[in-house]
């Protein structure tokens, strides 16, 4: 009896707490939380790009000052100014700027699924799709680092969902709110200016032949347009103008330089990313009954079907695309030997990755399958869009998808994660427009959500603890051993952020292309040929479970070697095993020069070096430990080149150089000797000393039969 007064009391909870009687937001939010604490963004070090983006914060938070780097393209001004509020309130430091785009991220997911709502799309479609977007590679990945797209994303959304109120309300004021965060939105990338035309041709249409509607439907444009320019001229003004940033007419260059066959390699790239990342949506969108339906859909689809195949077999070899997304993993690795590809764990079989790829392919057809032959109306599109909001915004979302697709196809730059804002936009876009049914799909769809949860949770969480590793490891060098920065490769971001060499993208002999001034000491994920094991920072992986670890390693010091083994020669005729280098007769000494290797003239042997217009400089090579005193003879051939081929020898930076380019012999053949003496003077406070042939001019030139002499005077 007593069980029986309580009844009613459980009955009322157990109706309470329902999954459908509590608010999604909240799950997502819960969910949100749960992922943050598992994956840990905690830590002192920036991740891809954002070294960029977070030293423009740090001049704005600790000096009070615009600095804005040259490497990003983007305006960023409205991502410098939220992340200097959070540094101002709570200190600078990488984890605060992480923390604040993590913020964004949920607010980002908490107003799509918002949105989605109001545009009537079903509960469930609407969870289903914000939880897709959440665990979404790319989103996931870049929510944990201060990178542009969260920021871009989250501002875009506010200015779509202020239109839509105008739409319902017709009040002025929601329009000037929706200019206002489009001008936000491009003032953090520029490709936000896609909004506002989209908006202008949406109203253009609304408004008929309505000349006062018509002067109003260009307002958007206007206010983001004159925003951006008044911003540009700023930086110009203020010599703040980065040497990479964007402008639109800067896309006409690609136009102007690629064929029709790039554009469809790259549009079946994209399309590939949209297939994969979108599959779960798109499963979940196939009819439980499909009807022939008409003619003309038919042979709509058949053209579609056509047409995508054209484009994935052109795009199939550019999947993937660097940056994020590789391997089995979410990155980038940005280190000497991963960027290139030589030490990555695990690896994926390539039968496996090429199941990915078919699965992306299935996925753009399955895409294709749902947008042009599910029943949807576009009769009298014209008419609808004038007298419905529904229309409006869905054709807007049409609009903004088809300006983006084109923007990606003609920016000459391309990463995988540029995909994720069109993603993005063409989830909301299918999300609206198609009403889902529960059919023989919706399990396999939520299975493919299912993987997608696990494999960015896991990888994201693997990245982060691979950067806590590596940092670990540049801590040890840095404060422990007292190691100079300039002495490191601890990747792109290590030295772009403590600026610890010149950047140098054309050097490829040898040292990274990031920032490197010497590289003694390296930061790798495993072996690299010529250097030596100093110690590892272990982590653990989830996925394919297990240990690993970042090394450090030590290249031995060539200065070194007892002056017995000199001279040493080199007649250009030995490749190392890196082609990059040429062997001298000493094999523990090389010279950068391998790729110039040429057998136009020769003065011994098969083979010379080449110098010409393009190729400046050859036969470079840095003896370390140096000591003053030491005297170096160096001796080489040249064949052409009048007075400007140079011999070069010094410290660098100012610590020391000489330089030779007058020839004191002459054979029968009409090769010319180089001959440089110097001695390091009292008080050389360099690390290295280097000796290298150096074109002066634009001619062409041979050089062969380099001889160097080294002892102690």
């Amino acid at each position: 009896m007593q069980t029986d007064r309580f009844r009613p009391f459980f009955t009322g909870l157990s109706m309470r707490f329902t999954p459908k009687s509590i608010p999604f937001e909240i799950i997502l939010l819960l969910v949100w939380i749960l992922v943050v604490l598992v994956i840990n963004p905690l830590g002192e070090f920036p991740v891809n790009d954002d070294w960029a983006y977070s030293k423009n914060v740090w001049f704005l938070s600790e000096e009070g000052r615009f600095v804005f780097s040259d490497w990003p393209g983007m305006t960023l001004i409205s991502q410098t100014l939220t992340g200097a509020l959070f540094t101002t309130l709570f200190g600078f430091s990488f984890s605060v700027l992480r923390l604040a785009t993590l913020l964004f991220g949920i607010s980002f997911l908490l107003l799509l699924y918002t949105f989605l709502r109001k545009l009537k799309v079903e509960r469930n479609t609407a969870a289903f799709t914000s939880l897709l977007i959440l665990f979404s590679p790319f989103f996931l990945s870049l929510s944990f680092t201060f990178m542009t797209e969260i920021y871009f994303l989250f501002f875009f959304l506010v200015t779509l969902m202020l239109y839509h109120q105008y739409l319902l309300r017709d009040k002025l004021i929601f329009l000037l709110l929706s200019s206002l965060f489009a001008l936000i939105t491009t003032l953090t990338r520029q490709t936000g200016l896609i909004i506002p035309i989209a908006i202008g041709m949406v109203e253009i249409i609304r408004s008929g032949r309505n000349i006062k509607k018509i002067v109003w439907s260009l307002l958007p444009f206007t206010i983001v347009f004159m925003g951006l320019r008044v911003y540009s001229h700023w930086l110009e003004s203020t010599g703040n103008l980065p040497e990479n940033y964007g402008r639109p007419g800067d896309l006409l260059e690609t136009l102007r330089f690629n064929n029709l066959d790039y554009f469809m390699c790259k549009a079946g790239t994209i399309l590939m990313y949209l297939g994969l990342f979108l599959l779960p949506l798109s499963l979940r969108m196939i009819p439980s009954k499909v009807s022939p339906g008409t003619k003309f859909r038919r042979n709509l689809l058949v053209l579609a079907l056509i047409l995508v195949s054209i484009l994935v077999v052109m795009g199939f070899k550019g999947f993937p695309a660097p940056n994020v997304f590789y391997n089995i993993g979410l990155g980038p690795k940005l280190l000497k030997d991963s960027y290139w590809g030589d030490n990555i764990s695990p690896v994926l079989p390539l039968a496996v990755w090429t199941g990915i790829k078919v699965l992306a392919v299935g996925g753009v057809f399955t895409l294709a399958l749902v947008m042009f032959y599910r029943p949807i109306n576009l009769t009298n599109l014209y008419n609808r869009i004038q007298s419905g909001t529904g229309t409006s915004i869905k054709f807007l979302l049409l609009l903004i998808c088809a300006g983006y697709l084109v923007y990606m196809l003609i920016n000459k730059f391309f990463f995988d994660r540029y995909t994720l804002s069109l993603t993005i936009f063409s989830a909301i876009f299918l999300a609206a427009m198609i009403k889902t049914t529960a059919g023989k799909w919706t399990w396999i769809s939520g299975g493919f959500l299912g993987l997608f949860m696990l494999f960015s949770g896991s990888a994201v969480r693997d990245f982060m603890e691979w950067n806590r590793a590596r940092w670990r490891g540049l801590e040890y060098l840095v404060q422990e051993q007292q190691i100079d920065v300039k002495r490191i490769d601890g990747g792109l971001e290590f030295n772009a952020w403590y600026e610890a060499g010149p950047f140098n993208p054309a050097d490829k002999m040898g040292k990274s292309w990031w920032f490197v001034t010497e590289d003694e000491y390296v930061l790798a994920c495993g072996p690299i040929e010529g250097f030596q094991y100093h110690v590892s920072f272990p982590y653990t992986r989830w996925l394919f479970h297990g240990k690993d670890s970042v090394q450090i390693l030590w290249h031995p010091i060539e200065g070194m070697l007892p002056y017995a083994i000199y001279p040493v020669t080199c007649d250009c005729e030995t490749l190392a095993d890196n082609p990059s280098y040429l062997l001298s007769q000493q094999d523990s000494i090389r010279f950068e020069g391998g790729t110039l290797r040429s057998a136009d003239h020769a003065r011994s042997g098969r083979y010379s070096v080449k110098l010409d217009e393009e190729n400046h400089f050859t036969f470079l090579h840095r003896f370390k430990d140096v000591r003053a005193g030491e005297k170096f003879r160096v001796r080489v051939w040249k064949y052409g080149g009048n007075d400007q081929i140079i011999i070069v020898a010094g410290g660098g930076d100012g610590c020391h150089s000489e330089n030779q380019s007058e020839a004191s012999a002459v054979d029968e053949s009409g090769w010319e000797l180089l001959e440089l003496t110097t001695v390091v003077p009292d008080g050389f406070a360099c690390y290295r000393y280097g000796i290298y042939l150096w074109n002066a001019g634009d001619g062409e030139a041979w050089l062969d039969d380099l001889e160097i002499t080294r002892n102690y005077e």
